[in-house]
């Protein structure tokens, strides 16, 4: 498989967004082993649990806490913003041509309707 993890230019540009280190409370590790193991998971589709724990990626409860605080604190929208933008202005993605759809309905188990 190809390697996963964040290059060093991909890394420059994501590290600003991020929020600093907190003063109390439950430090993070390595915010770049964070997102390594984040990108791991989500290209793998491998549980939490079967993430490497390498020197380049985090321990799994890491992971799952910084996710979940990163998603409530809307840290990873703006990465993804930013990086969209910075590929449309390089022309590589036309956005007025896409459309992003989240909508669903859970299915209640036993339900008619």
């Amino acid at each position: 498989m190809d390697d996963l993890r964040l290059s060093d230019e991909q890394w420059q540009v994501i590290a600003p967004l991020l929020p600093p280190q907190p003063r109390t409370g439950r430090r993070r590790e390595h915010d770049r082993q964070v997102l390594n193991s984040l990108v791991y998971r989500l290209k793998t589709g491998v549980r939490y649990k079967d993430i490497p724990r390498t020197e380049s990626y985090a321990a799994k409860s890491t992971v799952y806490h910084w996710l979940n605080k990163w998603s409530e604190a809307e840290v990873l929208d703006g990465i993804w913003r930013l990086l969209l933008a910075e590929l449309e202005a390089k022309g590589g993605i036309d956005l007025s041509q896409g459309s992003l759809d989240g909508s669903f309905v859970p299915a209640k188990r036993g339900a008619t309707q």
